[in-house]
């Protein structure tokens, strides 16, 4: 008889070792990828930025060693500068800071079009170096800059009347108090974002305009803004349980929007509405309000005009979300997709659409309602005047780009979009016999 300890010991091992060579394929291909990436990136600055120099030679070499970064490193002729204005900030006597706008903005590395692309009109922060004996003492700050600020520092530049040298960074500083951004990533001030906050609407209960600006005033970095919500923003309510009811609200909680660095609405957003029932005052139903926001995320206070009954307004942060259009929950949480709506919409689609077989119809159908992810590829049938640049690759097959483009799962919008003019392969079905043959070809 064979010794059982010994197969179980046998199978920890075969175990272990699966999981190590998993660990290693992991890392070869990660390592794999961002080689690609990086090269990608290296060549496209060396092939479209050849001409961008300082017409210094220490400094193009110190720029051109610079690490690729997906914002890119360069050097930016003072004439891209406008509306110079002085900071007002304790600076040293070797330098000066300004806050400037660069025209045509910095270069950042766009995935989906493989390249990089300039976002004009960049709020820039200009730091001047006077009285710099040397390119190389200049060099050696812009190090020292690079390795504490890395990714806020754009690149180097010079102005042409003074000669100083510049170090360009992005912008720190709130345009309404001039004062240092709390989260300079996403240009937000917390003061003034609070004294923003005062114009809000009133409940008319001196308790609960007290409880909710307590938790405005603590707000941080981009959070939504917890508020009093007039009942009539609601609108679609439906019962989900004895105490809890689904609504869509029209204005939308306050979220930030880096872009603009203040607080915007996105409207029509499915909430929770839950009630208050048998809460005996103000006090215990504030107390369930702090208790539910330990795990859910509650956007604010309302109150039912018929009723008068106080009402919580949150979105389920851990465990659950419903979807909008079906009120289950989500088959993906983090994305907000929702299988059996997406199956819905493509069986909606069928009749949009032919190949003119019925064999390849049927064959399409079946992979679209196999789906399992919002991030798959929807399979589809394309019509050929989508294609053009058209280049033969090799006997069968061509490179093409597809003008619509695929359709992907847009998660702000909750839908599926198309993103234009991707660059495909075609391969066609050569001395294929049947179009069975050329379906078992594509599987």
């Amino acid at each position: 008889m064979m010794d059982i300890s010994y197969i179980s010991y046998t199978n920890i091992i075969l175990i272990i070792f699966l999981i190590f060579i998993g660990i290693l394929l992991n890392a070869l291909v990660n390592n794999r990828y961002n080689g690609w990436y990086k090269q990608s990136q290296t060549n496209y600055l060396r092939k479209n930025f050849t001409n961008c120099i300082s017409g210094n030679e220490k400094i193009d070499d110190f720029i051109q060693k610079q690490k690729i970064r997906d914002i890119a490193f360069e050097w930016i002729p003072y004439n891209q500068f406008k509306n110079i204005k002085e900071i007002n900030e304790n600076n040293s006597s070797f330098t000066a800071v300004y806050s400037a706008i660069w025209k045509d903005g910095p270069l950042y590395w766009c995935d989906l079009d493989e390249k990089y692309i300039r976002r004009s009109d960049d709020d820039v922060v200009l730091k001047y170096s006077h009285n710099i004996r040397s390119i190389g003492e200049f060099l050696d700050n812009v190090k020292q800059s690079l390795i504490i600020n890395d990714n806020m520092i754009y690149g180097i530049s010079q102005d042409q009347n003074t000669k100083d040298y510049i170090i360009v960074f992005q912008d720190i500083y709130c345009k309404k108090c001039n004062e240092r951004y709390t989260n300079i990533s996403y240009k937000w001030c917390k003061s003034c974002q609070i004294k923003d906050l005062t114009n809000l609407v009133s409940s008319g209960s001196e308790k609960i305009d007290n409880f909710i600006q307590e938790r405005q005033i603590k707000i941080n970095d981009y959070d939504f803004v917890f508020e009093w919500i007039p009942y009539n923003q609601f609108f679609i309510i439906e019962e989900m349980n004895e105490d809890s009811l689904s609504a869509i609200w029209i204005d939308v909680p306050l979220y930030c929007e880096t872009q603009e660095g203040k607080y915007v609405r996105r409207s029509d957003k499915k909430i929770v509405l839950k009630y208050s029932h048998n809460l005996q005052n103000i006090d215990e139903f504030l107390n369930e309000v702090k208790a539910y926001s330990i795990n859910f995320e509650v956007f604010g206070i309302s109150q039912n005009p018929e009723t008068e009954k106080y009402i919580m307004a949150f979105q389920e942060k851990k465990n659950k979300e419903y979807c909008i259009k079906c009120n289950k929950v989500y088959t993906n949480i983090f994305n907000k997709w929702c299988k059996q709506c997406s199956i819905i919409y493509f069986r909606k689609s069928f009749t949009d659409w032919t190949s003119g077989n019925e064999k390849i119809d049927n064959f399409i159908q079946e992979r679209q309602i196999e789906i399992n992810h919002s991030w798959s590829n929807v399979f589809e049938w394309i019509p050929y005047n989508q294609f053009n640049n058209i280049k033969e690759m090799n006997e069968d097959s061509i490179s093409a780009t597809w003008i619509d483009g695929p359709l992907y799962w847009e998660t702000q919008e909750g839908k599926y979009v198309r993103r234009s003019d991707k660059k495909i392969v075609l391969k066609y079905s050569h001395n294929l016999q049947s179009i069975d043959e050329f379906l078992n070809e594509v599987c």
